[in-house]
């Protein structure tokens, strides 16, 4: 009897234990940008058609072309620094998952080009500082 209940401690106390090494795995999206579109809650890209470029929301960078390389930096490039990321579209690619967008950027600059924008004057994260949120933007 007395190992019966030896054994029988002994499973709960392995069960225990195997319910509490449960592992959870949850991918983390960072915080979006206020300009960010209102309707791209947990992706993890945007593509900005005007400039032909991505931002990472989970790195906070930007992902545009120069010289034929792909680049990730925390600025836009040069010729766009006045670019109005309120007053401008986004696209949030809802359906990609993975680390390089710009592997379907031919794709994405065909169905989204320069100058797109979807009827209804796209709604941010928040409004623009200063008050209003101006849909006049920069068109380079």
């Amino acid at each position: 009897m007395k190992k019966l209940k030896l054994m029988i401690g002994g499973l709960l106390l392995v069960l225990a234990g195997t319910l509490q090494a449960q592992v959870v795995i949850t991918a983390t999206v960072g915080n979006p940008p206020p300009w960010g579109p209102a309707d791209g809650v947990g992706v993890r890209f945007y593509y900005i058609p005007d400039i032909q470029a991505y931002y990472d929301v989970t790195d906070g960078n930007y992902v545009y072309m120069t010289g034929g390389r792909w680049i990730h930096s925390s600025n836009l490039p040069h010729k766009y620094r006045n670019y109005d990321l309120y007053g401008g579209q986004k696209v949030a690619l809802k359906d990609y998952h993975g680390e390089r967008p710009y592997e379907n950027y031919k794709d994405h600059q065909k169905s989204y080009p320069k100058g797109y924008h979807r009827g209804q004057p796209q709604k941010n994260f928040a409004e623009k500082p200063g008050g209003h949120d101006n849909r006049d933007h920069d068109k380079h």
